[in-house]
């Protein structure tokens, strides 16, 4: 399970797979004359893939909601990429420091609607 939640989740967030979900891994012995092993397979439910919309900021007041929209790099109607996100959300951050806020912290709650 550690693999999927590590290694295959992350893949699915970049192409806005937000809610792929893994179930248990099954393994199989395998055995032919070319090769012995296992064969693995991890069950997956995809999801829908979502778009963004946009970001709606609160407790800003040093930054205005554009300079923060700006940081974050995400177009309204682009695959949500949630590894994109992640790195908007920490440019949004570091623009607070650059305003002499060293401590701010930027947190996103995603809410999550297919059309």
């Amino acid at each position: 399970m550690a693999f999927a939640t590590y290694v295959l989740f992350p893949i699915y967030r970049q192409v806005g797979q937000l809610r792929a979900k893994f179930g248990q891994p099954m393994t199989k012995l395998e055995s032919s004359t070319k090769c012995k092993g296992v064969e693995l397979s991890i069950p997956v439910e995809e999801g829908p893939i979502y778009l963004w919309d946009r970001a709606e900021w609160t407790g800003n007041d040093t930054l205005s909601a554009n300079d923060l929209d700006s940081a974050l790099g995400m177009k309204n109607g682009e695959v949500a990429n949630g590894a994109k996100i992640d790195k908007g959300l920490s440019a949004a951050a570091r623009r607070y420091g650059h305003n002499g806020h060293l401590e701010a912290r930027v947190n996103g709650a995603p809410s999550l609607t297919t059309r």
